[in-house]
């Protein structure tokens, strides 16, 4: 049966990822402020969302591996 804990490797990478991705959606945001043509707004309401569900889903492995509260 498989254990919720993850090796450290593993860890080190989901937490890379968690953070890359956090600063992926700051740079986004970012680029949302600054843009006004409708298109480039979609594109980036569109990576917001995806970002958000890409942090929403380390979130929860990480949370279940018992690394985060």
């Amino acid at each position: 049966m498989p254990t919720a804990k993850k090796t450290v490797s593993e860890r080190e990478e989901l937490l890379e990822e968690l953070y890359d991705t956090q600063l992926r959606l700051r740079n986004a945001n970012a680029r949302f402020n600054e843009v006004s043509q409708p298109e480039l707004i979609e594109s980036c309401v569109f990576e917001i969302n995806a970002l958000k569900a890409r942090h929403a889903y380390y979130m929860r492995v990480l949370r279940e591996a018992g690394e985060v509260s």
